[in-house]
């Protein structure tokens, strides 16, 4: 019986070493696969500058470059763009991926992990703010690619996924915004504005009556992408939009604190330099679009002689003191040189006749010491706008033209 509790004791001397050694290992070095527990208010920024793009450039501005050019607000300066010659399929680069990355991995299961801790420590701000971005990646993600992995995107214990249909994905998109709409709405427990002012310091600051109306605009925008269906209500539009964005104060916009890291600046500021490139046919040489720019000037069929008044400050002028586009797949070239664009950071400016090229041939893709010359969101600090009030009133007066009632429509 002695001999018995002895080797008992040495048992357990050995399992309580044993489980303090493994204890100091596990302390000195964590395992890297393992959940590390942070404050939430640490995940949040990342997770809204990945709405934009992230440190790496991956997110929608990085996929706007290409999309871009595909609906013709921009075209490339190469008159031999792969892109718009073959949507860039011959090419190993993974273009028109970053939505992708942004939606599962850069706001993913950060994301999830916010909403989670966020939810055990009553912090329902939080909540709602994470069920809210959630509700717009989804419905981003879906409109870019059609069926997407939804149920079993951040199941981390499957290596293969079932894809779901766009109209599974719309729908869970509308539940996101309900459930981000309740927390919202919720006060007291750990909810605090100066609290959710710490993690949202790009967007909001901490306004939460900002994000319900963020939510409101993501709803308006699941009903009216719905417009060619037959079970589109345009009503449900235009009351989402009037509980929505309808002043600039509310833009839902990214900001940047613009800082000497390049990664703290904007995507298309030229200290980024994501639209330029010296090649002749580099796919990052951006020049506004010929479609685009009729559109400003009023050189169309649609709306003749109707100059927007936003055009200069949006689009680049050239040696003539006009406003002139590039065609897809033709470059610039094909135009006289005074007609040819400013690229959009203004290199080379007006009054730099030697400059190499000159002026006249505005075949300048180096990025600028300064931003000086930049305007709209091609500066280096310019936030970058995700939900604006312009859109949600172009909303309203579509859905208003849509059901027949052409005064709201041209009210808005």
């Amino acid at each position: 019986m002695k001999n018995i509790k002895i080797k008992l004791g040495l048992v357990c001397a050995v399992a309580v070493l044993g489980y303090s050694c493994s204890k100091k290992i596990d302390e000195a070095y964590a395992n890297p696969n393992a959940d590390v527990r942070v404050p939430v208010e640490s995940l949040l920024p990342q997770i809204i500058s990945a709405m934009a793009a992230n440190y790496a450039g991956h997110g929608t501005m990085n996929d706007i470059r290409y999309i871009g050019a595909y609906v013709q607000n921009w075209q490339y300066y190469a008159t031999q763009s792969v892109y718009d010659r073959m949507g860039y399929t011959n090419s190993a680069n993974d273009v028109g991926q970053s939505t992708w990355r942004m939606h599962y991995y850069d706001i993913g299961q950060n994301n999830v992990k916010m909403i989670e801790w966020a939810t055990e420590e009553k912090k329902w701000d939080y909540v709602g703010v994470g069920k809210a971005i959630f509700a717009w990646s989804w419905l981003t993600l879906t409109d870019y690619y059609g069926d997407v992995i939804m149920k079993e995107a951040f199941n981390t214990s499957l290596v293969t996924f079932k894809y779901d249909t766009q109209p599974e994905v719309y729908e869970y998109v509308k539940q996101l915004c309900f459930e981000a709409l309740d927390n919202l709405n919720k006060t007291g427990d750990n909810v605090s504005a100066g609290n959710l002012a710490k993690g949202d310091a790009y967007m909001y600051g901490g306004d939460v009556n900002k994000w319900k109306k963020f939510v409101y605009g993501v709803l308006a925008r699941y009903y009216n992408h719905q417009s060619n269906k037959a079970s589109y209500k345009p009503d449900s539009v235009i009351y989402y939009c009037n509980l929505s964005i309808n002043d600039n104060a509310d833009n839902a916009m990214v900001k940047f604190a613009a800082s000497a890291i390049s990664a703290t600046n904007n995507f298309f500021g030229p200290l980024r330099g994501n639209l330029g490139g010296a090649s002749s046919v580099s796919p990052t040489a951006i020049r506004q679009g010929a479609y685009a720019a009729n559109l400003m000037k009023g050189a169309n069929s649609a709306f003749p002689g109707v100059f927007d008044p936003r055009a200069w400050y949006m689009l680049r002028g050239n040696s003539n003191g006009t406003i002139v586009g590039v065609e897809p797949n033709k470059g610039q070239s094909v135009l006289d040189p005074n007609d040819r664009p400013e690229n959009f950071w203004g290199v080379p400016q007006k009054g730099t006749a030697t400059a190499n090229p000159p002026y006249s041939d505005n075949a300048n893709n180096t990025s600028p010491s300064t931003d000086a010359n930049a305007r709209f969101i091609f500066r280096n600090s310019s936030p970058f706008p995700i939900m604006t009030a312009s859109e949600i009133k172009f909303m309203k007066a579509e859905a208003a033209f849509r059901k027949g009632d052409k005064s709201t429509a041209y009210a808005d």
